[in-house]
């Protein structure tokens, strides 16, 4: 519906994703129903992982899907949808978008208006 992709793709299918220049990560591997059931040990480790793994591969645009998971990484920054003003990497575009969790209070067509945020960034 946001128009990222020019199919609906399957989960199984996401590694194909890579050859559009789509990839996908996380903070914490560990499943869980919502974000307030992981520890400050895990979530600590995760964004340390993650800013690494954000330096290492040097994407032109991060999307991070939730506005909690990106005060993780910034610590006491106050995001706000859309493009930040500073990166967590330099050289790398932070883009908040809302989570799509179902616990995400956000109509279909007001998750697809942010996430639709992300098509220029893939067309560069």
């Amino acid at each position: 519906a946001a128009a990222i992709t020019d199919r609906l793709y399957r989960p199984d299918e996401d590694e194909l994703l890579l050859a559009l220049g789509i990839g996908f990560t996380n903070i914490v591997a560990r499943p869980t129903r919502r974000a307030d059931e992981l520890t400050r040990d895990e979530i600590r480790d995760g964004a340390a992982m993650l800013r690494e793994k954000i330096t290492r591969y040097r994407p032109a645009v991060m999307a991070y899907t939730g506005i909690g998971v990106y005060r993780w990484l910034r610590g006491s920054s106050r995001p706000t949808w859309g493009v930040q003003p500073e990166a967590v990497v330099p050289g790398t575009v932070d883009l908040v978008l809302p989570s799509p969790s179902g616990l995400n209070r956000m109509t279909f067509g007001e998750l697809v208006e942010h996430y639709r945020q992300v098509v220029p960034f893939l067309e560069r």
